[in-house]
């Protein structure tokens, strides 16, 4: 399956590995652990048992219940057949307490992201190693909702989940999240927090292959698409009027509305003004200086500049991937904040990735909600047939709807009708069939594009299949 080839068994094991030494520790600190303490009945995991954990939390996120006890509750109103086949209510809380993606002891100085980031490595990997990006890509920052004390805690008041970790997502078109780099604050590495230093870490595996990047105004600069066009990469965004090596007087140029204005350098780079309800700078390398004809809200034509129709096609990717991985989110609030994010990228951000690889790959329509089950199903099994498989589990792509329009032949080429030839020959034999008007219209869907007059047409293709 996709999403196994994304969160492979090695990732499991090596989860499994850190939580068998967490507990270990936490046991063996006496101070911590009193005699009562269900610690006392730990007993090793494996990556089997991590796999019905995270199938387990999958499940929380589809179906809602107010908190992790209500799953295993017996009471009419929450009794389900699910989790308790997969393991004891105990056993699942001691292994999500024991969960750990790190050792303790193994703490480089003013790292703050060292008890995640080894999985972070391990998984982004997967990510670049399963998937070819498109020639379009957009880079943006997504926030993962918490509100506990967290140094490095954001506020973002123009997101949904205003407070968070900030990360960095370099996303194909499609929504694919191929690249991303979690934010540790600015104050600990102030040379990679940078913008241009962001776009260039996140973009380097891709870089020299004549890639389009789609930003927005907080990392579109001169500088930055400089550089970029030294490593055979366009770049397209928004601008901010203070930018550095902007041409002032294309910068405070009064336009009125609809009129465009645009200057380009000798290094290739285009500066273009565009007002629309107030003036938009955007900055772009390519060649894409022309105007084209939309549709505005009120269903009028008007002509905007080309890159403004490319910068808003192109800088939907990280929107999508953000409103897929909302869905059926397994997020608590009890997490602590590195749980929170492991959680976040297997059980979405991976979960995302593998629907868009498995619909690309096996061209089949197929909803996030239907995938998520079947991959929480295969996680909630992990070899062991205490919980049967359900019918609705199975992925089975949904027939793409055929477009029956009708179409007009050579006036030499005509046909009688086909359901009604077919209709007299049986009545009354080929002879009386033969003597049916002949037209030219036929059926653009259909196998063989048959020829129908317009009440067989509309009563063939509303109440039978073709």
């Amino acid at each position: 399956m996709f999403y196994f080839s994304l969160i492979n068994d090695s990732i499991f094991q090596y989860i499994a590995d850190q939580a068998n030494l967490y507990a270990t520790q936490v046991i063996t600190d006496e101070a911590d652990v009193k005699g009562t303490s269900r610690l006392h009945n730990w007993f090793p995991t494996d990556k089997n048992e991590i796999k019905k954990v995270f199938g387990l939390l999958s499940y929380m996120g589809i179906v809602k219940m107010p908190n992790i006890q209500a799953y295993w509750s017996r009471e009419a109103m929450y009794k389900n057949s699910i989790a308790s086949k997969v393991m004891t209510r105990n056993r699942f809380e001691l292994l999500l307490r024991m969960l750990h993606f790190a050792d303790n002891q193994d703490n480089p100085d003013n790292d703050r992201l060292h008890k995640i980031q080894p999985l972070i490595d391990k998984i982004v990997h997967n990510f670049k190693t399963s998937y070819e990006p498109s020639e379009t890509c957009c880079i943006d920052e997504s926030l993962i909702s918490f509100r506990g004390r967290l140094i490095m805690r954001q506020y973002i008041r123009n997101k949904r989940h205003k407070y968070g970790i900030k990360v960095f997502k370099l996303c194909s078109k499609g929504g694919y999240t191929y690249n991303f780099k979690i934010y540790a604050g600015k104050n600990l590495d102030q040379g990679h927090t940078t913008p241009t230093s962001v776009v260039m870490s996140l973009f380097e595996p891709i870089l020299d292959s004549g890639r389009t990047l789609v930003t927005d105004n907080w990392y579109t600069s001169v500088d930055l698409a400089k550089r970029l066009m030294d490593r055979q990469t366009y770049l397209l965004g928004t601008l901010r009027k203070n930018r550095r090596g902007l041409p002032k007087d294309l910068v405070n140029k009064k336009l009125k509305c609809g009129e465009i204005a645009a200057l380009e350098n000798q290094d290739g780079v285009t500066v273009i003004s565009w007002n629309d309800k107030r003036n938009v700078l955007v900055l772009s390398t390519k060649p894409i200086n022309t105007t084209v004809d939309t549709t505005n809200r009120r269903q009028k034509t008007v002509k905007n500049p080309e890159a403004i129709v490319a910068y808003n096609a192109g800088k939907s990717s990280v929107d999508i991937s953000d409103q897929m991985t909302a869905y059926q989110t397994p997020l608590r609030r009890t997490f602590k904040w590195y749980r929170k994010l492991a959680v976040e990228i297997i059980l979405n951000t991976a979960m995302v990735n593998a629907w868009i690889m498995y619909k690309e790959t096996m061209n089949a329509r197929i909803s996030l909600l239907q995938f998520r089950k079947a991959v929480t199903y295969k996680l909630c099994q992990a070899q062991d047939d205490g919980l049967a498989e359900q019918p609705d589990a199975e992925m089975i792509p949904k027939r793409k709807r055929q477009k029956h329009e009708m179409g007009k032949s050579d006036y030499k080429k005509r046909r009688p009708c086909s359901r009604c030839y077919e209709k007299v020959r049986a009545e009354k034999g080929w002879k009386e069939a033969r003597k049916l008007t002949r037209g030219r219209y036929y059926c653009k869907g259909c196998n063989g594009e048959p020829f129908f007059c317009l009440s067989c047409f509309n009563k063939f293709h509303r109440y039978e299949t073709p």
